[in-house]
């Protein structure tokens, strides 16, 4: 399994060096490469040394637009999963940066820890991320569930998914495969009618579900 660099961006010296402690302690296939309190610093450092993921505050910017911002990283290092720390929760906004690029937004307010690691697991994945809160704003409504075509497998694997279990500690737990989970986790995507994993969680927990 490699080992996934990741760079924080936060002018905010003690939140960044709590994240960066954070994913050192968390046992996850993720190592901080570097962390910085400007943008200028990290995009110097881009240019020579290779990451797989950034963690950037969009308040650091200096009146610069977030969204161009992401054009930009997303121009120069097309592989890089870029996340969002934000306390703006403004849903074209939100949007717009989904549409350029980002792999996930954490709302700094929403259990802020919890939802980075989350939202890293999700993007090593290759899923897309949305912090609960931020996603019940970007999806406040939702049709009606039939719940007679979820199973109490798929209820279980909800519940451990809301844990933010990944999929091979589901599987261990539940005494089934991998693919079973990620089959489950279609399903739910599909009759819950959401895109990412964190969706699910959000939509199940407003739906009664869990």
């Amino acid at each position: 399994m490699r080992t996934n660099l990741v760079i924080i961006v936060d002018a905010d010296d003690v939140r960044r060096n709590g994240i960066e402690a954070l994913i050192q302690k968390s046992q996850m296939p993720f190592e901080v490469a570097a962390a910085f309190a400007t943008m200028d610093d990290s995009i110097s450092w881009l240019q020579v040394h290779p990451a797989h993921f950034l963690l950037m505050d969009d308040t650091l910017l200096g009146g610069l637009d977030p969204v161009r911002m992401v054009q930009q990283l997303r121009n120069h290092h097309p592989s890089l999963s870029i996340i969002i720390l934000s306390d703006k929760l403004n849903v074209a906004y939100i949007h717009d940066l989904f549409f350029h690029g980002i792999s996930g937004f954490v709302d700094k307010f929403d259990r802020f820890a919890d939802r980075i690691l989350q939202a890293l697991m999700a993007a090593e994945r290759g899923e897309l991320y949305l912090s609960q809160k931020a996603s019940r704003l970007v999806y406040p409504g939702r049709p009606q569930v039939d719940l007679k075509q979820l199973t109490h497998r798929d209820l279980g694997i909800t519940r451990l998914m809301r844990d933010g279990l990944t999929v091979q500690e589901i599987a261990a737990i539940l005494g089934i495969s991998d693919q079973a989970v990620y089959r489950s986790r279609r399903k739910l995507r599909e009759i819950l009618q959401v895109q990412t994993s964190e969706q699910i969680v959000s939509v199940a927990i407003e739906k009664g579900l869990i």
